[in-house]
């Protein structure tokens, strides 16, 4: 199942298409359940009601991709796309 939906958006080059990178990045990773994802915040800019945060996605302590977003949930989508873009090309 996994590869009848993700290997095809891979092959078409469509990522741009996907609106959860954070869960395919995961599914991607987890093939091997050895492997461990973690996102780490490395800043915090601006006031409290207006900040920005820039994201880190490591798996098993390897950076692979960098986001920013005004939530860190946001910055943590753009950095699993970032890792996403690379890990397949």
């Amino acid at each position: 199942i996994l590869l009848s939906i993700i290997l095809p958006v891979f092959e078409n080059d469509k990522l741009e298409n996907v609106t959860d990178y954070k869960s395919m990045f995961q599914e991607y990773v987890q093939v091997d359940p050895t492997k461990k994802i973690v996102y780490r915040v490395l800043e915090e800019e601006g006031p409290p009601h207006d900040r920005t945060y820039k994201v880190s996605v490591l798996v098993d302590e390897i950076g692979y991709g960098v986001g920013k977003g005004r939530t860190k949930k946001e910055a943590e989508q753009k950095a699993a796309f970032e890792a996403l873009n690379k890990m397949v090309k």
